[in-house]
């Protein structure tokens, strides 16, 4: 749902292209793989990967939750 959303606002952005030379789909594929698909920690000496969501400490977290939340809204 992230993704979807992300996409979406991207695509809808008439200014995107001043700001950076990447597509709406790469920068979606940038946050799917990478920001959200990439939330290893470690706990009690042992090394795990979140597979819900993302990581409360993500600088992105703030962001994605916002947009989510305008959706359903």
């Amino acid at each position: 749902m992230a993704v979807r959303v992300a996409k979406s606002r991207l695509d809808k952005d008439q200014q995107l292209a001043q700001r950076t030379q990447l597509k709406p789909s790469e920068i979606s594929t940038l946050l799917s793989e990478f920001c959200l698909n990439s939330t290893e920690f470690q706990w009690g000496g042992k090394f795990y990967q979140q597979i819900h969501g993302t990581a409360m400490v993500s600088p992105v977290y703030v962001v994605v939750a916002n947009h989510i939340m305008e959706d359903l809204e």
